[in-house]
């Protein structure tokens, strides 16, 4: 368990730095992400085996503007029809 809270800290830490403000759940392996409290903050949930923060939360967050992009242009796409 003490993995999985410096793993937090560290996302954490990252997340503060770089501007974002969400909570952060790390999970164990067969474990479902999606397993969390409501909170006042949206989560992010990470495997509990990160080895690299710096190069996880880059790629995490590649990932989440294109998941953005890709939403909005269903969206535009959909108005424009």
């Amino acid at each position: 368990m003490e993995r999985n809270q410096s793993v937090e800290a560290m996302v954490r830490k990252w997340l503060g730095e770089n501007g974002y403000d969400y909570e952060v759940r790390a999970y164990q392996p067969g474990e479902t992400a999606g397993d969390c409290v409501e909170r006042d903050k949206e989560t992010i949930t990470i495997p509990s085996s990160v080895e690299n923060v710096e190069t996880f939360m880059k790629q995490f967050i590649e990932s989440f503007e294109k998941a953005h992009e890709i939403t909005v242009l269903k969206k535009n796409a959909e108005r424009a029809q």
